[in-house]
């Protein structure tokens, strides 16, 4: 066992939150502000109202709460290079879906938020896979009887 037992694995894990986290809230601030996002609420009351805030949050959230669950299983036991790849392809493909929410690419006909969230939730899945892939154990397992 290596000097320092589990401190690269705590890092690794709060890395990895404080990363799924910032990315999240920043995922809310950007739904929000999707052309044409805000103004057709204003024809609901009450309950529609509410509805359509927490559609716009959970679309906005969920990408990040699953990849933040799946990462955190796969990432932390690997070498910290794993997780700060992983940290620098997610924020890459934050900001692609915010340029496709916000329509910065001038499309005519934009995707919708649940179809950017289906989207960025599958491509931070297989980033997690991919840098678990090529950054294996630091340590081989001496449990395993090889």
């Amino acid at each position: 066992m290596r000097a320092g037992g589990d401190a690269p694995v705590f890092a690794n894990v709060r890395r990895l939150v404080i990363a799924h986290f910032a990315l999240g809230l920043a995922s809310v601030l950007v739904v929000w502000g999707r052309p044409g996002g805000f103004a057709p609420h204003f024809r609901f009351q009450g309950r529609g109202f509410a509805l359509l805030v927490i559609i716009n949050v959970f679309l906005a959230w969920i990408p990040y709460l699953v990849s933040g669950a799946y990462s955190s299983d796969l990432l932390p036991e690997r070498s910290p290079r794993a997780t700060i790849a992983f940290i620098s392809i997610a924020v890459g493909v934050a900001v692609i879906a915010a340029c496709l929410n916000l329509n910065l690419f001038g499309m005519y006909e934009f995707p919708p938020p649940w179809l950017v969230s289906i989207g960025v939730t599958i491509a931070l899945i297989a980033a997690a896979r991919l840098c678990a892939a090529i950054w294996r154990r630091d340590e081989p397992d001496w449990d395993s009887g090889l």
